[in-house]
């Protein structure tokens, strides 16, 4: 087996391993720069492989090999400018309610609402780094307390090995994973809960020291209040004031795209590109602009102007063709 063709796999993962900062498996590695199986890259290396062309595979390993060194670069930067978590306006607000929300004795509940790109997983994220519980909602939340029980328990350790268990066993679960400890449960997509859903974060807060935040888009949470009106009133009762994002400000824009562009240019490129992530994409517009700014060299304000122009096309054209689609 060609000893050169095998140091050159092992030289690329580690290429992309490194500018993504983390170990990069060999599933990983063969799904997303190889022509070829983590399965035979396996017998590649360990000098198994006897099927096929090898002279073709090494061919193509090669084309892959000088694409990485192509895509390397823009590997590089998409880690470092997504590394941080910025504090914009409804971030800030969405912590300083959880931060009281920890410190009150019924309140313990925050309600965060924005509609798509605004942030909200960005905020889960950022609290269970800190050691929060995150669980993404499911649609069968709607329909299922067991399904939800089962689910938080899982996010919160405490996985149900058994295939056939009760609401009972569910709720039980959930419960020991969570009393163990004070902290926070971050429920993103919660426009799945449901009229029973609504019950369980209610008794998790009875029975528990967490705080629970809800994060969900705002008409699927008016839409659960109407039909389930009795169990919301409930659930405000113990929520700190219900949180509504409002739209991106320059200052958030600021956060985003200074590391991209030179500070004589910051101020104007801030006051557009948030006047255009408020008129669609929130903070995905804010960060295409973002992205697209750094592959310039010199970018300015006449830069993000045009990528506002082309994303903004591109999106329209996307929802005509997508309506004709469904007509």
């Amino acid at each position: 087996m060609n000893e050169n063709l095998i140091a050159k796999l092992a030289y690329y993962q580690g290429l992309v391993s490194a500018a993504e900062g983390k170990p990069l498996s060999d599933t990983a590695f063969a799904e997303r720069f190889l022509p070829i199986s983590a399965s035979t890259l396996s017998r590649l290396r360990d000098g198994t492989y006897n099927g096929g062309n090898f002279t073709r595979i090494a061919e193509r390993l090669e084309e892959a090999f000088g694409e990485i060194d192509a895509r390397v670069g823009n590997i590089e930067r998409a880690v470092t400018l997504a590394a941080g978590f910025e504090r914009t306006t409804f971030a800030k607000a969405v912590l300083a309610s959880v931060t009281r929300a920890k410190d009150a004795r019924s309140r313990r509940v925050v309600v965060a609402l924005s509609g798509t790109g605004a942030g909200k997983t960005e905020i889960g994220r950022h609290l269970e780094r800190g050691g929060a519980v995150y669980v993404e909602g499911r649609k069968c939340w709607q329909r299922s307390y067991k399904a939800f029980c089962a689910d938080v328990a899982a996010a919160a350790g405490r996985r149900i090995q058994n295939k056939i268990y009760s609401e009972q066993e569910a709720e039980q679960r959930m419960l020991a994973a969570l009393s163990a400890k004070s902290g926070v449960l971050y429920i993103d997509e919660a426009n799945a809960l449901g009229n029973a859903t609504v019950d369980a974060i209610k008794l998790i807060v009875n029975q528990t020291g967490y705080v629970v935040v809800v994060a969900a888009i705002p008409n699927a949470w008016d839409n659960l209040a109407a039909r389930a009106e009795d169990e919301v009133w409930q659930l405000v009762n113990r929520c700190q004031q219900v949180l509504r994002y409002n739209g991106v400000t320059a200052e958030d824009a600021r956060l985003f795209l200074a590391p991209v562009l030179p500070s004589d240019a910051l101020a104007e490129a801030a006051k557009i590109s948030a006047e255009a992530a408020s008129r669609f994409g929130a903070f995905a517009t804010i960060m295409h602009i973002r992205d697209a700014l750094a592959e310039l060299d010199k970018p300015g304000v006449a830069d993000v102007q045009k990528i506002i122009s082309t994303h903004e096309r591109g999106l329209t054209s996307a929802r005509i063709n997508f309506g004709g689609m469904k007509k």
